[in-house]
């Protein structure tokens, strides 16, 4: 069968392009085997089988990636836009307003908010989440209610519903491993679980991330992995309802009947790529939060590391119960540079401001000469001013000195 699948896929049809499973891929190409004449050459009946089979595949099943309407064609598939919308130029399958809302006619949309033909603000919701009565409000649409729209492969596992989309979970008491869920035989041991692969974070991502420590000897498995995933999803949307400004979200414009909403689930939670690490003595734990869809504020697309420090402390106890160990050493991987750098990389050096004291002490010395010279300048001509004053006994005296002179001098000048 899975020759046959490879044989198609050769031909060049997509018959596994959004698939729903391999194994309903192989449940159909074994129906329409039996349907096809076996007289037929093996090369005629393997052509006529892809024929058949790319046409029974409907390729705008609940995987497909079109934000709005999907068109099934042979072979592939078309993405289309809702009236007032047009195709976004970055990407086909998405659709942006032809008329988007100003800020101030937005009358408060959750997602998109577009001007219809007469010229009147609309709100409208992306794909997977329906407009609520009120017109404005877009709620998450839970697939797993409706088996026509979640498709999970495997008969052992189950719809587990997330904002904005889905995914597939054994069932309790089955495992998957050997590429499928399924129960333990008697006396069969557990299979170890492998710890997921991380993703590739951005480097703002990266940014926000957040580490702490658990004492060593002490292995961080899948079970502890996705305990402390599923418990800090819990505890950041409790704490994010509460604290949407600090958490990068934006506010809810109207009063929500529930003052609880689910804003992350343990999909949210990753863990750097290296970490889990050993440093010294205790293991290092360094993880970062994803922002829900359409929620958060700006380009920043993780939960902020000082509200995601607030968040382990605040709650630090109710991990450590999950995880079964004692953390430490909480803090942001990435704290902000509070020094500045010189050009070659270095700390630059504290400037030296000894000059500055040495132009205000020129400055006064040169202020008091100034003012001592003015002070000696009019004291003297104070003194060049001010007449002397005279006793009026000594005045006497002196004039009757002076006619005493006068008169010798008359008398010499007779005798001559």
């Amino acid at each position: 069968m899975l020759t046959r699948m490879r044989a198609c896929k050769r031909q060049n049809h997509s018959v596994v392009k959004d698939q729903k499973s391999a194994d309903a891929v192989k449940r159909q190409l074994s129906d329409l085997s039996n349907k096809i004449d076996h007289t037929l050459h093996p090369v005629f009946k393997s052509r006529k089988i892809c024929e058949d089979l790319r046409v029974h595949i409907d390729e705008c099943d609940p995987t497909s990636k079109c934000v709005q309407k999907c068109e099934n064609s042979v072979g592939s598939y078309n993405c289309s836009c809702n009236t007032h919308f047009k195709t976004d130029p970055t990407d086909w399958r998405k659709c942006v307003a032809k008329n988007p809302c100003t800020s101030d006619s937005d009358p408060g949309c959750n997602h998109v908010c577009y001007e219809d033909s007469n010229k009147q603000a609309a709100c409208t919701c992306r794909a997977n989440f329906e407009l609520q009565s009120d017109g404005k409000t877009c709620k998450d649409i839970n697939e797993c209610l409706d088996d026509d729209t979640y498709e999970c492969p495997d008969k052992n596992q189950r719809c587990v519903n997330t904002r904005g989309s889905y995914r597939c979970e054994c069932v309790q008491d089955t495992y998957y491993f050997d590429g499928k869920c399924q129960g333990l035989k008697k006396n069969q041991p557990r299979p170890k679980l492998l710890l997921p692969e991380p993703r590739n974070a951005s480097e703002s991502e990266k940014e926000e991330a957040v580490q702490f420590s658990i004492p060593s000897g002490i292995e961080w498995d899948y079970d502890r992995d996705k305990s402390f995933k599923t418990e800090v999803a819990t505890v950041a949307s409790d704490f994010c309802n509460k604290n949407r400004t600090m958490c990068g979200l934006k506010d809810s414009r109207r009063k929500r009947r529930s003052s609880h909403n689910v804003l992350y689930d343990y999909k949210k939670v990753h863990l750097l790529p290296g970490y889990p690490k050993n440093s010294s003595d205790p293991l290092r734990v360094a993880f970062y939060v994803l922002q829900p869809a359409f929620l958060f504020i700006g380009n920043c697309t993780a939960l902020p590391r000082d509200a995601l420090v607030a968040i382990m402390k605040a709650h630090k106890l109710d991990i450590e119960k999950v995880i079964g160990a004692n953390i430490s050493g909480i803090e942001a991987l990435f704290k902000p540079t509070t020094t500045t750098e010189s050009p070659t990389g270095g700390p630059a050096e504290p400037a030296d401001d000894s000059w500055k004291w040495i132009v205000i002490g020129v400055v006064i010395g040169v202020v008091v000469i100034i003012l001592i010279g003015l002070l000696i300048f009019c004291l003297r001509k104070r003194k060049r001013d001010v007449k002397p004053i005279t006793d009026p006994s000594q005045e006497d005296i002196a004039v009757q000195e002076g006619a005493k002179k006068e008169n010798s001098l008359g008398i010499g000048s007779h005798s001559a």
